[in-house]
């Protein structure tokens, strides 16, 4: 088990604990570590707050915890107040709908929100940049309210509490948030593997010397929500005349409707495999099918089925989604396979 405390700006102060290549933040109220990823972004090497961490110990981690408590309890006091003051006969409902929830963050969020208060710089920084997300909702722009862990809960209550009387966009913003999303076709945001594979190799190479090879994707587990992912392997001209190479030094988690890529992480920072750091794979793969542009392209194919069922019921056919990667791993070097096995969170 690791802790680290954030540095950055946004997040600075917060604790992050990682066990068995998971992530954890603490959330204040229910008083419980919870999963997330938010720790891709610190660890990616082209992210603005890669490195934006120091690594601490339990008991640093403890006084972090205790001082970020005191502070919301002392500024919870404070949206009660605020809402008091600005809120005039909504004040009931607002409290009832704060109590909806155990964590402090959102019932600070949805007084100050609900009220329409402002709250100055008296505020932690997360909870001031949700209220300016939520107000980004207000006028039918909900494409950045949706990546922010707070304001995405805040604004679930609060659409979920007049259901009945939301407009066409709200409505469709709540399916969005509820996982009701219509089917990815309709919206034209679906695209096959094969265009997500090229793109993502493309991103992998751009601007970079050293030539690498990009993995077939598969599918991976991130805080509940399923994206594709790819390893990446980069090689010199002595690995090809050797036909062997490193292991993969990094790795890639693309959405799982339309290829954007939402996370690079190294695997010396972030690993998801057991093979040693030094291990060499040998390319080697005497007896592949003399068939195996037409079987990688039917597993694509097949893949692509796989992603429209999850993106429409939520989660992957486990029989499907083994056949297609049993016929993908059919082309690919027998000493590749235990990597893409590792990386599938199935």
């Amino acid at each position: 088990m690791s802790l680290y405390m954030l540095t950055d700006r946004l997040h600075s102060g917060e604790v992050i604990q990682t066990k068995d290549r998971n992530q954890y933040r603490f959330e204040f109220g229910p008083d419980r570590w919870i999963r997330t990823t938010l720790m891709l972004a610190y660890w990616n090497d082209e992210s603005p707050l890669y490195d934006c961490y120091e690594e601490i110990d339990r008991d640093k981690a403890l006084e972090l915890l205790r001082t970020r408590k005191m502070q919301l309890l002392r500024q919870l006091e404070r949206a009660r107040e605020l809402a008091a003051q600005a809120a005039g006969g909504d004040e009931v409902r607002l409290r009832r709908l704060a109590e909806s929830t155990p964590v402090l963050q959102e019932k600070i969020v949805l007084l100050l929100h609900g009220s329409g208060a402002d709250p100055g710089e008296d505020f932690l920084p997360p909870i001031r940049r949700a209220l300016e997300l939520l107000r980004e909702g207000e006028k039918g722009d909900y494409s950045r309210l949706e990546r922010d862990t707070l304001a995405r809960a805040v604004c679930l209550l609060e659409l979920q509490e007049r259901r009945e009387e939301l407009s066409a966009p709200e409505l469709a913003a709540l399916r969005r948030l509820l996982g009701e999303s219509p089917e990815p076709a309709a919206t034209g945001g679906f695209r096959s593997s094969m265009d997500i594979y090229r793109d993502v190799c493309a991103a992998c190479t751009q601007g970079r010397k050293q030539p690498v090879n990009v993995s077939n994707p598969v599918f991976h587990k991130e805080d509940g929500i399923w994206m594709l992912a790819f390893f990446v392997i980069s090689y010199t001209r002595a690995d090809l005349q050797e036909a062997s190479f490193s292991r993969p030094n990094r790795w890639i988690l693309a959405d799982l409707e339309n290829g954007t890529i939402r996370a690079r992480l190294l695997s010396q920072e972030r690993d998801f495999s057991s093979l040693e750091r030094t291990a060499r794979l040998s390319a080697a793969y005497p007896n592949r099918p003399e068939n195996s542009r037409q079987l990688l392209e039917e597993a694509y194919r097949s893949l692509d089925e796989v992603r429209r069922d999850t993106l429409r019921t939520g989660e992957p056919d486990s029989a499907a989604y083994e056949a297609y990667l049993r016929k993908m791993l059919e082309t690919v070097p027998p000493n590749l396979r235990q990597c893409y096995r590792e990386l599938s969170s199935l």
